[in-house]
C-alpha cells in the first residue's frame, strides 16, 4: 500500500505508509480514529475485534504499533493481548491500550504494554505512535 507524499523531488519514489493496526468495535470511534491517523499520513488497517486482529497479524500484517481497545466483544483487549503475548513473533509489536473506563495506567502495567490512553484523547494517541512509527512527512 502506498501513500501520496509531497515532495520537493518530483521524481522521487513515493514510500510505503507507516502501518498501524486499530482494534476497536464502535465503528464511529473506529472512522474518527482512522481519520485522525490518516490526516498524520499513516495507512491504517481496522478490524472489530482481538480474534480478527490475530487473523491478519498470523497472517503476515507487522504493523508498526497496535492501538487495542480494551473493551470488545467476541475477543476483548485483555484477551487479545494474552493471546499476543504467547506468540514470539507478535510479541515483538508495540501494544497501546485505550478505553473509556477504568484506570489505564493500571492496565498498562496489567498487560504490559507500551502504553495507554483515555478513549479520545488523539493527542496522548498520536504521541505514542511517533514513538513507535516512522515519520511520514
Amino acid at each position: 500500500m502506498f501513500s501520496k507524499r509531497e515532495s520537493s523531488d518530483s521524481n522521487a519514489p513515493t514510500l510505503p505508509a507507516a502501518v498501524i493496526l486499530l482494534v476497536e468495535d464502535e465503528a464511529s470511534m473506529r472512522e474518527v480514529i482512522e481519520a485522525v491517523l490518516q490526516e498524520e499520513g499513516y495507512s491504517v488497517v481496522c478490524t472489530v475485534n482481538g480474534a480478527d486482529a490475530l487473523d491478519i497479524l498470523r497472517s503476515g500484517l507487522r504493523p508498526c504499533v497496535i492501538i487495542l481497545d480494551l473493551m470488545m466483544p467476541v475477543m476483548d483487549g485483555w484477551q487479545f493481548r494474552a493471546a499476543q503475548l504467547e506468540d514470539s513473533e507478535l510479541l515483538k509489536i508495540p501494544t497501546v491500550v485505550y478505553s473509556a473506563v477504568g484506570n489505564i495506567n493500571e492496565a498498562v502495567q496489567t498487560l504490559n504494554v507500551a502504553g495507554g490512553f483515555q478513549k479520545g484523547d488523539f493527542t496522548e494517541m498520536l504521541r505514542f505512535v511517533a514513538q513507535f512509527c516512522p515519520a511520514v512527512f
